[in-house]
């Protein structure tokens, strides 16, 4: 989390590449949604790509789909 913070302190925007991300527990989510607030009060928007709706992170999607910009940020893949 802290790396992407750093990476993100110039930008306007930062996509979180999920195709490697197999499992992820509420914490986890949390964690993201925390970020992603920080994010936002920089003036960064934080966007989340290969992120199923269903499947074994069908839960961090619906956690990260009901807060802040909600579906709108999340893509099946990066070309979206």
């Amino acid at each position: 989390m802290r790396r992407v913070d750093e990476l993100s302190a110039d930008d306007d925007c930062i996509v979180l590449d999920m195709r490697r991300v197999h499992d992820a527990d509420t914490a986890a989510g949390r964690l993201l949604l925390e970020l992603d607030a920080g994010l936002r009060q920089r003036g960064t928007r934080m966007m989340f790509a290969h992120l199923p709706a269903d499947g074994r992170l069908a839960e961090l999607h619906a956690l990260l789909a009901s807060h802040g910009e909600g579906g709108e940020r999340l893509f099946a893949h990066r070309d979206h």
